[in-house]
């Protein structure tokens, strides 16, 4: 595996697709070659000698043409944004999924890493990672702050990815936690969706007695949101 690593390393350090002023300063898709496997904002430098792909995240030297490879965790991770209001976008790929959420840079630790489920390999201290991250940090590139939408856009990934089928239904409590996770308000979301027509006025509600009745918001179609 770190032979194939390495190599996919030196083919991008040596033929141009960098993508940075340093040779050593790699673009998060640079080792991703199946389509079905590039992360979200793959053009988004990460910091010197890091390289991320399916097998994880990789700190490497480079000395003529010999590659010495580290693997720091089986989690490719990186921070693709940061916003004027100080949070940052932190996008992991976990079990074949890339999953995204903002976080704030001075909450950045290793009990923060841990919770995303970001562990460190043996050996590794996760200081170390918590020193990736930050340099992640420290190097994207900056968005317009847009509470609601940039959310929304997190929100639908994660309830009604590709491929669902459409009229659909969301939880409206576990919607309610996520966006209280990603501290924006629910009742703003649901009025942007609304004003939209991307769900009905009404709402569901399951009436299943042997438990509380859960609410639902129904979905007609499917939710278009640039960027």
């Amino acid at each position: 595996m770190e032979e194939k690593i390495a190599s996919a390393i030196q083919i991008a350090v040596t033929g141009g697709k960098s993508g940075g002023r340093n040779a050593n300063q790699l673009s998060a898709g640079a080792l991703f070659a199946d389509p079905g496997t590039v992360p979200p904002e793959a053009h988004v430098l990460l910091p010197v000698s890091y390289a991320i792909s399916v097998e994880g995240l990789f700190f490497f030297q480079t000395d003529n043409t010999d590659i010495t490879l580290k693997r720091l965790s089986k989690t490719p991770f990186f921070v693709s944004a940061r916003e004027d209001s100080g949070r940052v976008l932190m996008v992991r790929r976990i079990n074949s999924v890339w999953l995204r959420d903002f976080i704030r840079p001075s909450s950045i630790s290793g009990k923060l890493l841990l919770d995303l489920l970001i562990f460190p390999e043996p050996g590794v201290k996760s200081r170390e990672l918590v020193e990736y991250a930050l340099a992640c940090a420290s190097i994207a590139p900056f968005t317009r702050t847009n509470d609601i939408e940039s959310v929304i856009y997190l929100l639908i990934d994660e309830f009604l990815p590709q491929g669902t089928v459409y009229p659909a239904v969301v939880a409206v409590p576990q919607l309610r936690k996520r966006c209280s996770d990603l501290e924006v308000r629910y009742t703003d979301v649901r009025k942007w969706l609304a004003q939209r027509g991307y769900i009905d006025e009404r709402s569901l509600v399951d009436r299943d007695e042997t438990k509380k009745p859960t609410r639902f918001l129904v979905f007609p179609r499917e939710v278009k949101i640039s960027g």
